[in-house]
């Protein structure tokens, strides 16, 4: 599943880059299981060829290989594409929610 996660993060990071995405925002699964860093990174939102900061490193995308064992192995999260930085996000609810 890692490896997976890593290949589709990668592929998906090339698309918006060929497709001339502006944003991508951090999703978590919003499963129990997901890891405090992840839990804080949701809905960030970061130019697309910039990398978002999790569990105080930087990763491309959910999976992105070059991160540290413990933030990037069974990763669930994913990387959306998004117009605007806000686009979509509620902004009366916590960033969490």
């Amino acid at each position: 599943m890692t490896e997976t996660a890593a290949a589709y993060g990668t592929a998906r990071q090339e698309g918006m880059r060929q497709a001339g995405v502006a944003y991508k925002r951090w999703l978590n699964s919003g499963g129990d299981n997901v890891r405090p860093a992840h839990m804080e990174a949701n809905n960030q939102t970061v130019p697309a060829d910039e990398a978002f900061t999790v569990g105080g490193e930087h990763l491309m995308f959910p999976g992105d290989p070059s991160g540290r064992p413990d933030n990037v192995i069974n990763c669930h999260c994913v990387a959306v594409a998004v117009s605007q930085p806000d686009e979509g996000l509620n902004t009366d609810a916590p960033a969490n929610a």
